[in-house]
């Protein structure tokens, strides 16, 4: 009830539509709860702005909806710009949560957030992607087109990632191959450590020079 609060609120607030029954002349009795399966918030023109699901929703965009790939038992909820394509959104499942801003006309996150819960304890991370030179067609994705989808997965490029796993944190700087290139943390034993990369993963100094074995 309180994320369905803070959603209308937020709703109203964009110029957005929620109509919220209360009746303040009957308290207690015969007032409960309203169950949603999913919540849709929509502009005046009728356009779905906000979508929260008990079920991770679709991907809007281009006009199409993506099925996504998640955990299971993931719930959301979407942001989608005026034209009703998705720009960021929240999922939680057992072991996962994450929070998504994504670039916009293509289905690439931009930024996510997430943490997880396995065997060996829990982790959390921000990781960056690339910003895409060109977007894709959707509809030649959803028909599983090769060529599109290589170009879509050439677009999906990890640039940063920042996190703690296993008592490591770590930064990882990656070139525009997703190559990593820049590695700074502190392992699970308190020790410091900085390491340059070549673009064949050969640890060079800050000279550019590799660096003796």
């Amino acid at each position: 009830m309180l994320t369905l609060i803070c959603v209308a609120s937020l709703a109203v607030s964009s110029g957005l539509f929620v109509k919220l029954v209360l009746d303040r002349d009957k308290p207690g009795k015969g007032v409960g709860d309203q169950t949603l399966s999913t919540l849709n918030i929509a502009g005046e023109d009728g356009v779905k702005r906000f979508i929260l699901s008990n079920s991770a929703p679709m991907a809007p965009i281009q006009g199409e909806l993506i099925a996504r790939t998640v955990p299971p038992g993931m719930s959301g909820m979407i942001f989608t710009d005026p034209k009703g394509n998705e720009v960021g959104g929240i999922g939680v499942s057992s072991r996962h949560t994450t929070v998504a801003l994504d670039y916009r006309d293509t289905p690439i996150e931009a930024i996510g957030l997430a943490t997880y819960q396995g065997k060996t304890g829990q982790s959390a991370m921000l990781k960056v992607m690339d910003n895409p030179k060109e977007t894709v067609d959707v509809k030649k994705i959803k028909v599983n087109d090769p060529d599109e989808i290589k170009k879509l997965q050439s677009l999906m490029v990890d640039r940063i990632t920042l996190g703690v796993e296993e008592n490591v944190a770590s930064l990882v700087i990656k070139d525009r191959e997703g190559k990593e290139r820049i590695l700074i943390g502190v392992d699970n034993k308190d020790q410091p450590y900085i390491k340059v990369l070549d673009k064949d993963g050969l640890e060079i100094d800050a000279r550019g020079k590799t660096t003796a074995k």
